[in-house]
């Protein structure tokens, strides 16, 4: 995978600090100023480390308190290990800059195995996104709804484990036990070509993101291995199995306060405008006027705008129903000179 270096200026600036300070022990020195110049020093690398990545770094020595406690901002590194950020139960977290982007679209991209993708260069296209602050890159124009219902499973498998590193191994299941315990779905052949299609998506997609001031390496949200998974979906069988592990790149997304712990409730939903209406506005926390061609243009939708309004109001008066769970009911919404006000009931009032 490509790497491209991080350079922002004020780490260059930091790392010119300390190359001075280094220079220091060339010379004649006491033991009190070396200890002194050796404490700077390390001050330093602490600040370029947490400069150079949105993950925060404990100490090894970090107790099990500390660790829950730092896992309720951010993804966090300790040791070699990396954590995703910890949230409530019936909650995953994603980050916000993949579920405010025009990236799982609403579109059935089907069953078809997906056209080859080009690895990640610079001349990848930006993906639109919602936060003006980040900007992210892919070789893939869109992932599916579905694909995200995927990807919530292999992140509830890393709740309390840490994720893969580049040595790690892989979890490897077949797609009945996939579908029964990953998914809390039948097993049937419709969803078995599902989860194989976004499995293939997955395999080829790359991404790269800015956040702040902070670019991420080139990574993937899954890594796939289908080496044991028969090519015709057709003849597939529940039995067949297949490789999956999140990389640690991964946490770079889930930096402070940009990640949502998005509702089961929300992800569980049929793939189309109401599952990710609903996914959208878990990212929020009070209501304000959005342009409708915003929303058409981040869900994928390829509607006029007109027909795009007239299936939001549907999937807002259905989300906004008694029957709809707490997590995810709209409590309020309006529609006025091409812009949407969307409230839930969950939010403070």
């Amino acid at each position: 995978m490509t790497v491209i270096p991080i350079k922002p200026k004020h780490v260059d600036k930091l790392k010119s600090q300390r190359s001075n300070l280094e220079s220091v022990f060339d010379r004649d020195v006491s033991s009190s100023e070396a200890r002194a110049l050796q404490d700077s020093i390390k001050s330093i690398d602490y600040r370029i480390d947490r400069l150079s990545s949105t993950i925060r770094s404990l100490s090894e020595m970090t107790t099990k308190d500390e660790l829950r406690r730092a896992r309720r901002v951010s993804a966090v590194r300790v040791g070699k290990d990396v954590y995703l950020p910890a949230c409530a139960p019936g909650r995953t977290p994603f980050p916000n800059i993949v579920l405010r982007a025009a990236l799982f679209s609403i579109r059935d991209l089907g069953w078809k195995t997906p056209a080859a993708q080009q690895p990640y260069d610079t001349s990848s296209p930006d993906i639109p996104t919602y936060l003006s602050s980040t900007t992210l890159r892919a070789n893939a124009s869109a992932l599916s709804s579905y694909d995200r219902r995927v990807l919530r499973a292999c992140f509830d498998y890393y709740k309390e484990r840490p994720l893969a590193g580049p040595d790690a191994g892989w979890v490897e299941l077949s797609f009945h036990n996939f579908a029964s315990e990953f998914l809390g779905v039948q097993p049937s052949a419709q969803t078995h070509r599902a989860v194989l299609s976004a499995l293939r998506r997955f395999d080829t997609f790359e991404c790269r993101a800015r956040l702040g001031e902070r670019d991420t390496q080139v990574l993937r949200l899954l890594e796939v291995n289908l080496d044991a998974t028969r090519s015709d979906a057709v003849q597939a069988r529940g039995s067949d199995r297949f490789r999956f592990r999140v990389p640690q790149d991964v946490a770079e997304l889930f930096y402070a306060n940009e990640w949502t712990g998005v509702p089961h409730d929300a992800l569980a939903l049929p793939p189309g405008l109401k599952s990710w209406l609903a996914g959208f506005y878990t990212t929020h926390g009070s209501t304000y006027a959005i342009q409708l061609e915003t929303l058409r243009r981040l869900s994928g939708s390829t509607d006029k705008l007109n027909v795009f309004e007239s299936k939001c109001k549907d999937a807002l008066a259905a989300l906004s129903a008694e029957s709809t769970p707490d997590s995810i009911r709209v409590s309020n919404w309006s529609i006025e000179d091409e812009r949407m006000r969307v409230s839930l009931h969950s939010w403070p009032a």
